[in-house]
């Protein structure tokens, strides 16, 4: 733990168990993504077997990151390795796979952030209301059939679908509005299930 790395070429180094200075370490990462990857993953394994949950964490962050730049470098085909290894199909499921890892980061923060899952939560809440607004959604409502939702009324009928825990006193009535509701019952159960996988990895710690 009280040893220091300055510009250490650490390209291919394993550890098992040992009890390190990583934020030394850190700076002696390999330049190269693919190289970098790999290092931070051992040293996050490491971490993990150490008992060290804060960097464990921190190190997946930087992992996850530097996972996306290697995604990119894939998709741009910046070096000759590149070039010569990912042909041009996987070059489009390296595009995949970057946006699915850009989504996770933005909607949950690989599982870490729970401020990020609830903003992702209201975005999701606030753009189904505004959807059923202008995609012509018709509803059931206060005594009144076939109508459309004022503006509160529809964040209100849209967090109730969210929280899938309709109340009764608004029911979609056109087939616009069955799908809006049933597609955002859909996504209020995977919120769900991503926010109690982040508190179950919270409490964890």
């Amino acid at each position: 733990r009280n040893a220091s790395f300055h510009r250490c070429q650490m390209r291919y180094v394993s550890f098992d168990g040992c009890d390190l200075n990583y934020a030394s370490l850190i700076q002696s990462a390999p330049d190269e993504t693919n190289l970098r990857g790999a290092f931070l993953r051992k040293l996050r394994v490491n971490a993990v077997q150490v008992g060290e949950k804060a960097w464990a964490d921190r190190l997946l962050v930087m992992e996850l990151r530097t996972r996306e730049g290697e995604l990119l470098d894939i998709i741009l085909g910046r070096t000759e390795y590149y070039r010569d290894n990912y042909p041009g199909p996987q070059r489009f499921v390296a595009a995949r796979d970057l946006t699915l890892h850009i989504l996770s980061r933005l909607w949950w923060g690989y599982g870490l952030k729970l401020s990020n899952l609830m903003m992702s939560g209201a975005v999701t809440v606030a753009a189904f209301g505004a959807l059923s607004q202008w995609a012509g959604a018709r509803y059931s409502a206060e005594q009144s059939v076939d109508r459309t939702l004022t503006w509160p009324q529809s964040f209100y009928y849209s967090l109730l679908s969210f929280t899938t825990n309709a109340s009764g006193d608004i029911r979609p009535f056109n087939e616009i509005a069955k799908v809006l509701t049933s597609l955002e019952g859909l996504v209020g159960i995977l919120f769900l299930g991503f926010f109690a996988a982040a508190m179950y990895r919270r409490l964890a710690k």
